[in-house]
């Protein structure tokens, strides 16, 4: 009897895998009638309703952190859509503007003294919109990835962050026109922008009484004196009567009929 051969059909069956019901669940719980909730699924899995470790607990503290954890504020992408932690990012067609070059450098008291100052910012947003659960469990890489941080403190040694937009170039960070004017407000508190130097310098003006009461060029018996010339002087000169009858100057002919 000839052994059964394996046609293209059996391989392809034998080399196809059955999905794990727990991941189909996870993947389709929004289709399934019993479930609905992504939560549910991992509590159904892992039996967390079952636990019953209470060791180490304070039966006189009904708010015991071991025995009754607090809930988080968000549950899953199903009953939170519109939460950021789950809003999928799509690339965008167009293309993200030119950032500046940056040279190496070393870093001095005032690139940490604003990098200490970031942290202690997104810390305290992260815990402020998602809780502190989710700030011990997530971090806050969620509101200012580390990346963004260090590029940040980075463009502020060489004043390249200014407004809002220049910080949307320069980092890239997708919460730029949400919190933007908060970061900046950091930056040139912790590194601020160089003052511009005057272009122009001009002498204040001086009121007129002080000018008139200013000391002379020169002390008055040194005042120098101005000679006329001799032009100046015959044409300054008195014109002289000249006589019509005689032509001669000095007198008229009313004045010569009387002589």
């Amino acid at each position: 009897m000839k052994p059964k051969q394996e046609g293209k059909g059996s391989r392809a069956r034998r080399g196809r895998r059955d999905l794990d019901p727990a991941m189909d669940c996870l993947i389709n719980a929004h289709l399934r009638p019993g479930f609905l909730c992504r939560r549910r699924v991992f509590d159904l899995h892992f039996d967390n309703a079952a636990s019953t470790d209470h060791r180490g607990c304070d039966p006189s503290n009904k708010d015991c952190q071991r025995c009754a954890p607090t809930s988080p504020s968000l549950c899953c992408d199903i009953h939170h859509p519109d939460a950021s932690t789950f809003i999928q990012i799509t690339s965008s067609s167009s293309k993200a503007p030119t950032r500046s070059r940056l040279t190496k450098f070393t870093m001095g008291p005032k690139e940490f003294e604003l990098s200490e100052a970031l942290e202690d910012w997104r810390e305290r947003k992260m815990e402020q919109v998602h809780g502190k659960t989710h700030l011990n469990d997530i971090g806050p890489a969620i509101i200012m990835p580390d990346g963004v941080l260090d590029r940040i403190v980075d463009s502020a040694h060489f004043f390249k962050i200014k407004t809002v937009d220049d910080l949307s170039r320069e980092t890239r960070w997708s919460k730029a026109s949400q919190y933007g004017a908060e970061v900046i407000t950091i930056i040139h508190t912790t590194i601020p922008l160089p003052t511009p130097s005057a272009v122009f310098v001009t002498m204040p003006l001086q009121p007129r009484q002080a000018l008139q009461l200013a000391a002379p060029l020169f002390p008055p018996d040194a005042m120098p004196t101005v000679v006329p010339s001799d032009d100046v002087t015959a044409t300054t000169a008195g014109k002289k009567n000249k006589c019509s009858a005689c032509g001669v100057e000095g007198h008229n002919s009313k004045s010569s009929d009387l002589i």
